[in-house]
C-alpha cells in the first residue's frame, strides 16, 4: 500500500526539486559540492523568506490584537463621557430642588405628605448620582480654586473668615478626581 504524501512534504519535494533544477540548468560543469553549495546557499534564502514572513504575520496579528483592545477602551470611554454628559443635563433640574428646599417658609407651608414625596425624589436622583459614581462636591469652608468658583465676595470681620467660604451659590459634582461642575460659592474679604 502506498503512503500518502502530505501536502507539506509535496511543497518541500516541489521546492527541493526546484531548486535542484536551478542549480543544474545553471551550470553543468560545477561538481557536486558547488551544487551543494548553492543549493544550501538557496536553502539558507528560502529560509530567511519564510522566517520575514513569520515576523511579519506575528506584527500584523499582534497589531490586530492591540488595536481590538482600543478600540474597546475607546467604547468604553465614549459610553462613560455619554452617560455623564447625561447626568450633567440633570444638575439644573437638582438645583431646581435646592432652591426650592432652601425657601424654609415656603417649604414648610406646603403639604406635608406632597414635600415629603418631593424630598423622596429628590433623595433617589441623588443615590443614582451615586451610584455612577458622582458626588456632590463638599463645601467646608477652605475654598480650592480647583473645586469651588468664586462668584462673590463679601466683606468680613473676623480675620479667620478671610478667603474663607461663607455660603454656596450652586452644588458642585465631581466623578472621582474629574470636576464635572465647579460648586459655585461666596468667599469672605477681611476689610
Amino acid at each position: 500500500m502506498p503512503k500518502k504524501k502530505s501536502k507539506r512534504n509535496d511543497n518541500i519535494e516541489e521546492l527541493t526539486n526546484s531548486v535542484l533544477d536551478d542549480v543544474v540548468l545553471e551550470d553543468d560543469s560545477i561538481g557536486v559540492s558547488g551544487k551543494i553549495k548553492k543549493i544550501q546557499k538557496r536553502l539558507r534564502e528560502c529560509e530567511q523568506e519564510r522566517q520575514e514572513y513569520l515576523n511579519g504575520w506575528q506584527r500584523a496579528r499582534a497589531d490586530i490584537v492591540n488595536r481590538e483592545k482600543e478600540l474597546l477602551l475607546e467604547r468604553d470611554q465614549a459610553v462613560s463621557r455619554a452617560v455623564t454628559d447625561a447626568f450633567i443635563e440633570v444638575f439644573p433640574i437638582l438645583d431646581s430642588f435646592d432652591m426650592a428646599f432652601s425657601n424654609k417658609e415656603a417649604w414648610e407651608k406646603v403639604d406635608k405628605d406632597w414635600r415629603m414625596g418631593v424630598e423622596q425624589i429628590y433623595t433617589q436622583a441623588i443615590q443614582v448620582l451615586k451610584q455612577a459614581g458622582i458626588s456632590v462636591i463638599k463645601v467646608d469652608g477652605v475654598f480650592d480654586p480647583r473645586i469651588h468658583e468664586q462668584v462673590q465676595i463679601r466683606e468680613v470681620d473676623n480675620k479667620k473668615d478671610d478667603g474663607r467660604i461663607l455660603s454656596e451659590i450652586q452644588k458642585g459634582y465631581r466623578k472621582g478626581d474629574h470636576i464635572l461642575r465647579p460648586a459655585k460659592v461666596v468667599i469672605g474679604k477681611f476689610k
